[in-house]
């Protein structure tokens, strides 16, 4: 099995010899936060590193570590992750609280406004295959699916799918 640290950068195989690259943002109790970005490579050997931008990944959510874990995803390199990036919050149901905000952690961080219920969503982990799917989607390299609008890194200035 292999072990994997936060930070860890991923080459994800979208398409027969095309790589896309993913981030171990945040690791979790039992899973990791994912951040992909939009960029292909068709070598691994190419210098790629210095074209990732752990501060604007495209899609950031919660999976499962098993791709890591089996060597599917390939550890190819380490970038800071930074401290700073927005991960996903949650809108929860507490019991006595009504709806709350939720921290990827678990943590309950309060109440939730009004501005903020349309903004949130349930907590979600993808499984890695959606993972895969919607890293082919935002390259060019599969379909789009609605499911994959859930993943969108909101705080990216792009806004919205990559065109």
């Amino acid at each position: 099995m292999i072990r994997y640290r936060e930070g860890d950068i991923l080459a994800i195989l979208i398409e027969e010899e095309y790589f896309t690259f993913g981030q171990v943002a945040r690791k979790l109790q039992h899973n990791i936060i994912l951040s992909i970005f939009h960029n292909i490579a068709s070598d691994l050997t190419e210098p790629f590193l210095d074209k990732i931008n752990p501060n604007t990944p495209t899609l950031i959510f919660e999976t499962m570590d098993t791709f890591i874990r089996n060597g599917k995803w390939k550890i190819v390199g380490n970038l800071p992750s930074p401290s700073d990036l927005i991960i996903p919050k949650f809108r929860v149901s507490v019991e006595g609280q009504g709806e709350c905000i939720q921290d990827a952690f678990g943590k309950i961080i309060g109440p939730v406004t009004l501005m903020e219920s349309d903004k949130l969503r349930s907590p979600k982990s993808y499984s890695p295959p959606i993972a895969e799917a919607a890293a082919r989607a935002i390259n060019k390299k599969g379909p789009w699916m609605h499911v994959f609008d859930e993943m969108l890194n909101l705080d990216d200035s792009r806004g919205g799918r990559p065109s």
